[in-house]
């Protein structure tokens, strides 16, 4: 079998987690990934991940600061396919990484950037860790109500980290496939600020808000009993995740609750109002609850009645989950350093393919050798002159999908944006999850709808001519269904043989959870995400007595820490799987059965700590306040405002010593190192406090950064808020305007993945049915038909007047 990216070299000069997991998906690829390191070393060599991060890669220790590792880089960048760097803007050029000088030698080269703010050059004296970019933009936002405090919440999941990769290998796949028809690289970009455009979902919502009349149908409530957390009699906490109402009523009956739904205040379950009702059901939801344990609950919701329900584990517990030890979301490899490791397995199965670690991660400088004497034998591959530069990267890719909801259709909206076709096949009623409201509108932008019944013979004709002449199909449902609908991969591999099929699963197409349903928390829930956000010492013990408003209380704040993000990675993770099957078709010529898991992708989004080998070293858990990791990672309250401090490496310590004139904390064996600092935390955080008092917080910002320490005034609201009020944002090309027949005018994210020979197409939203008469055209119907058609109820259409149910 073909490896995917076989016969391509990567640079990769990048330190940390983001760039680390993007040239490790390339490298389970098959790619030659050579590491760039300084003679110190990446800084995360520290981490339990960096064996994960760099699994399969070669080290090649250059001094960039000289002429010489610069001379070296370009000679090595003459002959490869792609560089992937995440330097500061103003450090790249310095270094020799610059795009300009390393494209006049090889033309061909995909340079991509991964930095902390992207184009917003406002932004660029503030280094790329997670929670900098998290403070800085009011991502922290989304966990204020987890717990009653002052300053800002800390934001544990490395999500921005986790969404740059995603966005860069996309972003990578995309200009290589261009250059397969061109002949010519690209220079792309992405940053863990634009990968958290993903992440929000309170943007349009906080523009309908101050709208004096927000059209109807745009605005919903936020009922939340179909997202239950309940604890049971064994003292373990279950996640509930029953969104569609007939799941509702199937969790309701398992539990015991069935009659409810003769008292008129409880029939329109799951959407209710909050208030006395929906207190009273919660009273009695916890006390059922609490008659069986976790391990008789979860029986009755797996195989008694269909409903979503996971347990609350942490990223460890998972490595026992039945459905991820069949999926193969772990593999073990035998590390040089440590010993047997058990670490993430491939990201997406493939069936002509596939992809999976090629070794261990290298030690430091264990190629530079190797590499360095090669160099004068290395050959650049010529790429002949081809077609011309297309406006966008994906033009002429045509993508159908069936798929609902929000962890598979956002993935191919961003298919959408890199210009490809994206035809959405929905059912006459349209996809379920755009009676969300204003939340429905971000995986529903850039495509064209068209609204069929596939259970019709003439609709799903309809379906097998779109999918003839298709590049790619994507559907999200459950076992069983694609074979019911004749959309099955054997059914559609015989009308198109070289399609890219990928299933984007909840738990996947086969084991022993692949039948159950599940929405974003469950995967949360399941991978560990949660339980990371909750914090230390939540939830209690499973021993300890508690009243029925601690675990109300303790049911809310475990709610809160699992938030939307689950939903969103998968997504992240379908675009991603989707881009790495396009570009094999392109190199290789093979369609492909493919597949990805919204818990394999919430797995990645956990890379920090889903590994295990002898001695490694617990996560850190957030403190029980939610103001960091330590006292080196954390808000502090300045003299006016909030900041973050991010300390992480152990120049940067000396620096911050040195530029707050505490010589003192250096010379004291207490803080001597890391791990001291982590045993003394308490004493040091006391110290710090005092000393993150003399300044206002908008001082601090611009002078540690002057000392090159990362410290960002925190924002005072939500990322809604700084998307919908930053000028920067607008300024860079990241926010723009579109127009929606019911929303008139509103804006959107712009691409969270900018190149600079290719546009981003942002378009609007669209309408269930929206297309269907012109595409019914396009494929040959003539109007008496397609008409003929509508009013058999095989199509539907709608206009495009304001039409807010549609």
């Amino acid at each position: 079998m073909a490896k995917l990216c076989g016969e391509l070299t990567v640079l990769d000069v990048t330190q940390g987690m983001a760039g680390g997991l993007a040239t490790m998906l390339l490298a389970d690829g098959g790619a030659e990934v050579l590491k760039i390191e300084p003679p110190s070393g990446d800084w995360a060599r520290g981490e339990p991940g960096f064996v994960m991060w760099n699994r399969g890669k070669k080290s090649v220790v250059l001094d960039l600061k000289s002429s010489q590792g610069q001379a070296d880089l370009r000679e090595l960048a003459s002959t490869s396919d792609v560089l992937v760097s995440n330097c500061k803007p103003d450090s790249a050029e310095k270094l020799g990484l610059g795009y300009e000088g390393l494209a006049q030698a090889n033309p061909a080269l995909v340079h991509c950037s991964i930095t902390g703010f992207g184009p917003m050059s406002k932004f660029a004296h503030l280094k790329g860790y997670d929670a900098i970019v998290n403070a800085k933009t009011g991502r922290t936002g989304a966990f204020t109500k987890q717990v009653q405090k002052e300053g800002p919440t800390y934001s544990a999941l490395m999500c921005a980290s986790y969404g740059a990769a995603m966005y860069a290998v996309q972003g990578v796949m995309a200009a290589l496939y261009a250059r397969e028809k061109t002949g010519r690289g690209q220079q792309l970009q992405t940053s863990l600020a634009q990968a958290l455009f993903a992440y929000d979902w309170g943007w349009l919502a906080w523009q309908l808000a101050r709208r004096s009349s927000p059209p109807a149908g745009f605005v919903r409530g936020s009922p939340t009993p179909q997202y239950f957390v309940g604890r049971t009699k064994d003292g373990k906490w279950l996640q509930m995740a029953n969104t569609m109402s007939h799941l509702m009523v199937n969790f309701m009956v398992g539990l015991g609750l069935g009659e409810v739904y003769d008292d008129p205040r409880f029939q329109g379950l799951p959407n209710i109002s909050s208030g006395p009702d929906m207190e009273e059901l919660y009273t009695r939801m916890h006390a059922r609850m609490q008659e069986k344990t976790a391990a008789e609950w979860m029986e009755v919701f797996t195989n008694e009645v269909d409903a979503a329900c996971e347990p609350f584990l942490t990223t460890q517990e998972a490595f026992e989950h039945p459905q991820i030890i069949h999926n193969g979301n772990f593999v073990e490899v035998d590390d040089p350093t440590v010993g047997r490791i058990r670490q993430l397995g491939p990201l997406v199965r493939c069936s002509e393919t596939p992809m999976g670690p090629q070794g261990p991660a290298p030690l430091l400088g264990q190629h530079t050798q190797e590499i360095l004497s090669s160099i004068s034998s290395r050959k650049a591959t010529v790429h002949p002159n081809g077609k011309p530069v297309p406006r966008y990267p994906l033009e002429g890719v045509t993508v159908i999908e069936f798929a609902t909801w929000y962890a598979a259709p956002f993935g191919t909206a961003v298919l959408a944006e890199l210009g490809a076709r994206v035809i959405k096949i929905e059912t006459l009623d349209g996809d379920s999850f755009r009676r969300s409201g204003a939340t429905a509108i971000k995986p529903q932008q850039g495509k064209e709808s068209i609204a069929l019944d596939l259970k019709t013979p003439e609709g799903r004709e309809i379906a097998y001519r779109l999918v003839k002449d298709a590049d790619m199909m994507m559907h999200n449902f459950r076992p069983g269904v694609p074979q019911r609908l004749g959309i099955d991969y054997e059914t559609v591999q015989t009308i198109n043989p070289k399609i890219v099929y990928l299933y984007a699963g909840s738990y996947g197409s086969t084991g022993p959870s692949s039948h159950r349903p599940a929405m974003h928390p469950i995967p949360g829930a399941a991978c560990g995400g949660a339980l990371y956000q909750a914090g230390r010492g939540v939830p209690p013990a499973p021993d300890t007595p508690m009243t029925y408003a601690e675990i109300r209380a303790t049911s809310s704040t475990l709610f809160q820490a699992n938030e939307g993000n689950p939903d969103c990675s998968a997504a992240l993770g379908v675009a991603t799987a989707m881009m790495l099957g396009l570009y094999a078709r392109e190199k290789h010529g093979v369609g492909q059965y493919m597949e990805t898991t919204m818990i394999g992708s919430c797995l990645y989004t956990n890379a920090d700590d889903f590994i295990q080998f002898d001695g490694k070293p617990d996560r850190l858990v957030p403190d029980r306040e939610l103001n960091g990791l330590h006292a080196l990672y954390r808000f502090y309250r300045a003299r006016e405002g909030w900041v973050f401090l991010a300390c992480v490496t152990e120049g940067e310590w000396h620096s911050f010593c040195s530029a707050v004139e505490r010589q003192d904390l250096i010379d004291d064996p207490r803080f001597a190192n890391h791990g001291l600092r982590l045993k003394h935390d308490e004493e040091l955080l006391r110290a710090l406090e005092e000393v993150m008092l003399r300044r206002t917080a908008a001082d601090w910002e611009p002078f540690l950064a002057g000392h090159d320490v990362a410290c960002a005034e925190a924002a005072s609201a939500d990322f809604a808020e700084f998307a919908n009020t930053e000028p920067a944002l607008k300024e860079s090309g990241l926010w723009v305007t579109v127009e929606h027949p019911s929303l008139g005018e509103y804006q959107r994210y712009g691409g969270a993945i900018t190149f600079a020979s290719y546009k981003t197409r942002l378009a609007p939203t669209t309408y269930v049915g929206e297309h269907s008469r012109e595409i019914l055209l396009e494929l040959g119907f003539t109007d008496k038909a397609a008409q003929d058609l509508k009013d058999r109820k095989v199509v539907t259409w709608t206009t495009r007047s304001a039409d807010p149910e549609a």
